[in-house]
């Protein structure tokens, strides 16, 4: 999201709140400095990071292979649950609350997938704070959604972004 808001936005116009791993692969303040990004709200935790191979099949379909060795291991035992895994996703995805108050209110925002409740209690809090937000649903919560579900999952939303996956 962020590569694509810098193809036409001024980088001093961007800002990224994420959260990062202990073992996160490289340096990703560096990365978003070197991009021209000014403001990046950065939080880590102490948990591995996630990392995930994603296999894009002839027929459209994709999937994702964690790459972490654990979940690796766990997955081939078959014992990985789709709420362990789902877990370990809420525990990256940042929260209302990282977002600067000072960077409020917004113009604009972009939500990546979050899953659980995240997207819904993200957009909830932001309400009155940013004009404009779009979002990415998660596979996990929208693909099993009735229309009215879905829609009461992203109330607040002002776009609405979903990949072939979530549709």
């Amino acid at each position: 999201a962020v590569a694509g808001a810098r193809l036409g936005l001024d980088p001093g116009r961007i800002g990224l709140v994420a959260r990062v791993g202990r073992d996160y692969p490289f340096d990703p303040r560096r990365l978003l400095k070197d991009a021209g990004l000014k403001h990046v709200a950065l939080h880590s935790f102490a948990g591995e990071h996630l990392i995930e191979w994603l296999i894009y099949e002839p027929d459209g379909s994709r999937r994702s292979l964690p790459r972490n060795s654990d979940l690796l291991d766990i997955a081939a035992e078959g014992t990985l649950s789709r709420e362990g895994y789902q877990e370990m996703l809420l525990a990256i995805a940042p929260c209302a609350a990282e977002l600067p108050g000072t960077w409020l209110p917004a113009a604009a925002l972009h939500l990546c997938p979050q899953v659980g409740r995240r997207q819904h209690e993200t957009l909830a809090s932001l309400q009155g704070k940013v004009r404009w937000i779009s979002v990415d649903p998660s596979p996990y919560y929208s693909r099993d959604a009735s229309i009215i579900e879905l829609a009461e999952e992203l109330r607040g939303a002002t776009a609405f972004l979903p990949s072939a996956n979530e549709i």
